[in-house]
């Protein structure tokens, strides 16, 4: 059986994006300093993490975090380079998926 690892950065209000997400700004309004402290970190413990994501075996993303980030991640989907498989948790399979893409579009968590 393999090993799920469940990461995600949230405010200390709760909020994972800033205020008004939407597809041209997928963070929302300053919502990149939520993730900022682990990507922009030269700390050796934040370059270890963001390393050792290369080595993760797959990411699971909602379809709106598909549709907000999709201009962003590209077909190399969120890992960029390394093109870690991903898999998108939706009712439907966008039009609008990139050619060579590495996604893998499921209609619930279990499929995932």
């Amino acid at each position: 059986m393999g090993k799920v690892i469940f990461d995600i950065s949230m405010s200390l209000d709760g909020f994972i994006t800033g205020a008004n997400p939407r597809p041209e700004a997928g963070l929302g309004d300053g919502g990149e300093r939520l993730h900022e402290w682990i990507f922009n970190n030269p700390s050796p413990p934040s370059r270890e993490f963001v390393e050792g994501y290369k080595a993760f075996g797959a990411n699971i993303f909602g379809r709106t975090g598909y549709d907000h980030s999709l201009m962003y991640w590209g077909a190399d989907g969120p890992s960029g380079p390394a093109r870690i498989p991903t898999v998108i948790v939706s009712h439907s399979v966008p039009e609008n998926a990139p050619d060579g893409h590495v996604y893998t579009f499921v209609n619930s968590i279990e499929a995932a």
